[in-house]
């Protein structure tokens, strides 16, 4: 039987199914619906971070300007009004209060410098300069620029106005520096594993966090995010993309427009590293699994031999009992439904023992049946010899002195010829009578040289009607078998019939061998007769298939002797060439050696 055939595959590979299936799909359900999770909770996180930095970085800039542009709407008319030395103190507060501001100076209404500190140099009458007057027009940043020592600036303007006529009457210019606010920012939300960059209208990255970026001027428009913000896409900053980014890894980015200067805050998260948690989550998951998988299998092979093993129980008692092994009894170990089946099964087989002694009986009888003329023939001669004698001598001593007859030995001679006859006859009826005898199973030392003779005597007269030679080759000191006697008899005469039955139209040789195997006896039956074809050799234990003319058989006797040697642990094998005869080999096992040696044997011609 295939393996994937037996039951109790098929139960442990249900029981491991119907537990990892609901738990895989399950467990799938839940590590997708954890990734969406964690999705969200990265875009709103991210969304978050970079809508935080935008406003800070807008607001730090914003405040600069804040900060200064109130000191000028109350200080910056008279201010321009004082000396140098009152002035340079009033821009050294700013200053030095806002760490920011590296550069700041004081304009007039032409936009020339009439005052400026420095936070790097110091700055004599000499280097003052002039800016474009139209500057002061506007509030904020005018621009930003890289210095000759690689810092980012921004450049803004701050107009001073009449408080009453808001005329411009100068204004503040300011330099900041863009690295210490973001600096500030990174300090903020620099944790986050990631990066952080800022970009203007054009795509040109400003500042990063990574300083070395901007001295490289890396071009950053390749990223999605700052491709969207370039095209004014300014909703797309609500939820973030995955995209390759500049640098060649895939990542989850989102911006947010700076509004105050023009400009994006941009966030950049590798898609490695926002998903590590899920695949931390898979991770746990697929341990979690592949224990309660060995903790499933192991149940489902122990529920599986539990389950399975009376019904594999009850699978090797039908065999034994189709061997012919009817004294079997399963132990019953459950009270259910298998506990009933095996009550049944038990059941069954003793029915089963009952009927096949009946069987065996009834065949038993029906061989009585065709072999009563030949016996009452072979009976027939030793009496008709006794008859005879025994009248002669009632003549002789009548006629003739009985003293007489003593003394010359003629009265002995006349009685052990008819105790010959009598013996004779008993062993026929001793013979017969055993056969018929009904079988009770007595196990007992056979010897089967002695069973051989016995049954030959039982079918003598058919040997003779059909001319059948008889040559047997019997091992001398055979060991004995185990066995009922009455049934061994049955099968060596089921055999040499169907033996004499193969050949009553065509006469021929009988050949019986008995021989010693390393463990077992062989008895060897062969005939000269028609023989079975080959396709019908593998039918003819089959109960009521016979290769005989309809009313010579019933097609129980090789069946009922299959059993019987079966029962005493034994085999009988079948080889037949049509045309050429048939050979059937009986194997019996054999435990006691005794008496046996080696080459030992006779053989004889009747």
């Amino acid at each position: 039987m295939k393996i994937w055939n037996r039951i109790k595959v098929k139960v442990l590979a249900f029981g491991i199914t119907m537990s990892i299936l609901p738990l895989a799909s399950l467990g799938y359900l839940n590590v997708r619906t954890a990734e969406q999770d964690l999705l969200m909770s990265i875009q709103q996180r991210n969304t978050d971070l970079v809508k935080g930095i935008a406003t800070d970085l807008g607001q730090l800039i914003t405040g600069i300007e804040d900060k200064i542009s109130t000191a000028g709407n109350i200080y910056g008319e008279t201010l321009l009004q004082q000396d140098r030395e009152s002035q340079e103190k009033f821009l050294y507060i700013f200053l030095r209060d806002i760490p920011a501001v590296e550069d700041l100076s004081l304009l007039n209404s032409r936009g020339i410098e009439v005052m400026r500190v420095s936070k790097r140099e110091v700055i004599t009458p000499q280097k003052l300069s002039q800016v474009d007057p139209k500057l002061l027009t506007q509030k904020g940043m005018v621009k930003h620029y890289l210095t000759a020592d690689q810092r980012t600036m921004v450049s803004l303007i701050i107009p001073i106005k009449n408080r009453l006529t808001r005329e411009i009457k100068g204004g503040f210019y300011v330099q900041v520096n863009l690295r210490s606010i973001m600096n500030r920012i990174i300090t903020r939300y620099g944790n986050q594993k990631g990066a952080i960059f800022v970009v203007n209208r054009d795509g040109k990255l400003i500042a990063h966090e990574d300083f070395s970026q901007v001295l490289r001027q890396t071009p950053v428009s390749s990223s999605l995010a700052v491709r969207q913000f370039m095209e004014g896409k300014e909703n797309a900053g609500r939820i973030p993309l995955r995209y390759v980014s500049f640098t060649g890894e895939e990542v989850l980015g989102v911006y947010a427009p700076i509004k105050q200067l023009g400009w994006a805050a941009v966030v950049e998260i590798p898609v490695r590293e926002a998903y590590r948690p899920v695949a931390a989550l898979s991770i746990k998951f697929l341990i979690g699994t592949i224990l309660v998988v060995v903790l499933v299998v192991i149940i489902s092979i122990l529920f599986a031999l539990r389950f399975t093993k009376p019904i594999e129980t009850l699978e090797q008692g039908a065999k034994r009992v189709a061997a012919g092994e009817l004294n079997l009894v399963l132990p019953k170990t459950t009270d259910d439904e298998i506990g009933q089946l095996v009550d049944a099964f038990n059941f069954m087989t003793q029915q089963i023992k009952s009927k096949s002694a009946e069987l065996i009986q009834t065949e038993k009888m029906a061989a009585l049946g065709l072999l009563a003329a030949g016996v009452a023939h072979e009976i027939n001669n030793p009496l008709a010899t006794v008859s005879a004698y025994a009248e002669d001598l009632l003549e002789r001593i009548d006629q003739e002195d009985i003293e007489e007859l003593y003394r010359s030995g003629e009265l002995a001679k006349y009685l052990q010829v008819i105790c010959k006859q009598t013996e004779r006859g008993k062993k026929i009826t001793g013979s017969l009578l055993n056969f018929a005898r009904q079988p009770a199973g007595h196990m007992m030392d056979i010897n089967l040289n002695e069973l051989l003779e016995d049954t030959l005597a039982l079918v003598n007269h058919r040997i003779k009607q059909l001319g059948i030679q008889i040559d047997k080759k019997l091992a001398v000191n055979l060991p004995v078998v185990k066995g009922d006697l009455s049934q061994l008899q049955q099968v060596l005469l089921n055999l040499i019939c169907n033996a004499l039955d193969a050949m009553e139209t065509t006469g021929g040789r009988l050949k019986l061998i008995t021989e010693k195997g390393q463990k077992s006896i062989v008895v060897k039956i062969i005939d000269t007769g028609t023989g079975i074809a080959r396709e019908e050799l593998k039918k003819v234990f089959d109960p009521f298939y016979t290769t005989k003319p309809l009313g010579k058989g019933t097609g129980l006797g090789l069946s009922i002797c299959y059993g019987i040697v079966k029962e005493m642990k034994g085999d009988i094998q079948i080889s037949s060439e049509l045309g050429r005869g048939t050979t059937v080999t009986v194997i019996l096992p054999i435990d006691n050696m005794t008496g046996w040696k080696e080459g030992d044997e006779h053989e004889g011609t009747d």
